[in-house]
């Protein structure tokens, strides 16, 4: 795996699970797995985006990030993250 060495975090939201990677000079110095009913992230997050007609490879993070009100889903489970949407 290639990783730019400014790069310090690693987040990834799978269709499992999700992971948080800390890295210092490409070497991974920490790592954290979601504690709390996250099953179905990835597809959560994939259903959504085609729900807004948004393609979630080029849109989803720039729509994320320049919201003024970004959602608060908080760690539940997709099943109950959905009714707050």
């Amino acid at each position: 795996m290639n990783v730019d060495p400014d790069v310090d975090t690693v987040f990834e939201v799978g269709g499992q699970d999700s992971k948080f990677i800390s890295l210092e000079k490409g070497v991974i110095v920490d790592f954290t797995m979601n504690k709390a009913c996250a099953a179905g992230t990835g597809s959560f997050l994939e259903e959504q985006a085609e729900k807004l007609e948004i393609n979630i490879k080029k849109e989803f993070e720039q729509i994320a990030f320049s919201s003024d009100s970004p959602a608060d889903l908080g760690d539940r489970c997709t099943v109950f993250m959905e009714s707050a949407l």
